[in-house]
């Protein structure tokens, strides 16, 4: 089962910093994820020793985890004020139990919505589904950190 094996991933984050710059200069920090502010979503869990699992291993799923409170990148009215910049620093581990296999990937991802339900997992990681995929109603911004090549991306 071929498809099931490149599907067991478990994605440990061990270390996620994530700084929106503002004027007032708001930081998120997880050094570890244990009694962390997250909404967890699908597969996703903290183990007992704080790290985040997106995925469990098993086939055709998908985890998210949110700051559950939303940052402003724009100020007040729609098209009005100064769009506020961000970075983004994370050290991550995927782990699998075949060394010589993974699955897709994961995602860093910026969006307006905490609603992935429709998302399908495998090559496109929990963010979008065949028909909405490349939609602009979308609306999200992610970078992409692959572990294996998708021809039909290319």
């Amino acid at each position: 089962m071929m498809n099931s094996v490149l599907m067991l991933v478990r994605l440990l984050i061990l270390c996620l910093v994530l700084a929106a710059k503002a004027t007032g200069d708001d930081q998120l920090v997880y050094s570890g994820f244990t009694g962390a502010n997250l909404t967890l979503d699908g597969a996703a869990t903290v183990t007992p020793d704080g790290l985040l699992e997106l995925t469990n291993g098993t086939d055709q799923q998908k985890g998210h985890a949110f700051y559950p409170t939303p940052l402003r990148f724009a100020g007040g009215s729609p098209g009005g004020g100064t769009v506020r910049s961000f970075s983004a620093s994370f050290v991550f581990a995927i782990q699998s139990i075949y060394t010589d296999l993974s699955a897709h990937g994961m995602a860093f991802v910026v969006a307006s919505s905490k609603n992935f339900s429709s998302a399908l997992p495998g090559q496109l990681l929990g963010l979008t589904d065949i028909q909405n995929n490349g939609n602009g109603s979308n609306h999200f911004f992610a970078v992409e950190l692959d572990t294996i090549q998708n021809k039909e991306f290319d």
